[in-house]
């Protein structure tokens, strides 16, 4: 993991803060966002995940970063509007709070998606907004800062608390975010901490045309394919939507038996 101390005033990163930075002091945009390279517009779609879902959750992951977890998971509606996704990010701070009593937590918070969309909507963060700060610093959708001069030190998301962070989309396909997660001290983001190289928090794939879903379909013979279909149409021809296509089972194994060892297996 990399870690970022104090910084030095960046006129550049004001810029791109738009009209919120009035908000915030200039020492705050210091050598930020980091430098990190785009996202790969050929990269693999992701394929960790797990199989236990609950209602209305077509993905779900949990990376553990050591001093903090995410778990993410992607619900197929908004609260019951079946034409937008919600990405929900559980954050669990393990120990993250690098300086105690100036430092706040986890409190910066950034996914570092490729571009704008107008369908990112409704994002909401644990405290409500104000004082959490949306897409305040970096440039880069989706991004969530409670800098502790707008709120009581130890307002962030401290060690020992679990808290949501979340937002919608129209329906898109799943990949990982190359982002970072820091803290605030007085008024500065920093201890600045890059997502491992492919282990980001999953996100909507932006470059990617939206309302599409990769779906796993079994035929007669127990053969899972897996193809591109209009949101929704998965569940509705008995699939499975999975975030990649080698997610979808194996062939499924077909044994036989003789009459003898039926017999024998009823008795």
């Amino acid at each position: 993991m990399r870690y970022w101390r104090r910084l030095s005033c960046s006129p550049t990163a004001l810029l791109l803060a738009g009209a919120v930075s009035a908000l915030l002091p200039a020492s705050a945009f210091a050598n930020y966002p980091p430098e990190i390279p785009p996202p790969d517009e050929h990269r693999a779609r992701i394929v960790q995940g797990t199989s236990q879902l609950g209602p209305g959750i077509i993905y779900s992951n949990t990376h553990n970063y050591g001093l903090i977890t995410i778990k993410v998971d992607v619900h197929n509606n908004y609260l019951g509007d079946f034409t937008k996704y919600q990405w929900v990010y559980t954050v669990h701070n393990l120990t993250f709070d690098p300086v105690p009593a100036t430092s706040n937590g986890f409190s910066g918070f950034e996914l570092a998606l490729p571009v704008f969309v107008p369908d990112i909507a409704n994002v909401t963060a644990p405290d409500g907004i104000p004082p959490w700060l949306i897409n305040c610093c970096s440039g880069q959708p989706v991004e969530w800062d409670l800098p502790n001069f707008n709120d009581t030190v130890g307002g962030g998301t401290m060690p020992g608390q679990v808290e949501a962070y979340s937002f919608s989309t129209l329906p898109r396909l799943i990949t990982a975010s190359t982002g970072w997660f820091h803290t605030w001290e007085f008024g500065v983001q920093t201890d600045i901490i890059y997502y491992p190289a492919g282990d980001g928090p999953e996100v909507p794939d932006l470059i990617s045309e939206p309302n599409q879903e990769l779906c796993c379909t079994k035929d007669a013979l127990g053969i899972y394919t897996c193809q591109a279909l209009p949101a929704g149409q998965c569940t509705a021809v008995g699939g499975t939507v999975v975030a990649n296509c080698n997610q979808c089972p194996p062939i499924t194994k077909t044994e036989k038996h003789s009459w003898g060892k039926v017999k024998h297996i009823y008795r």
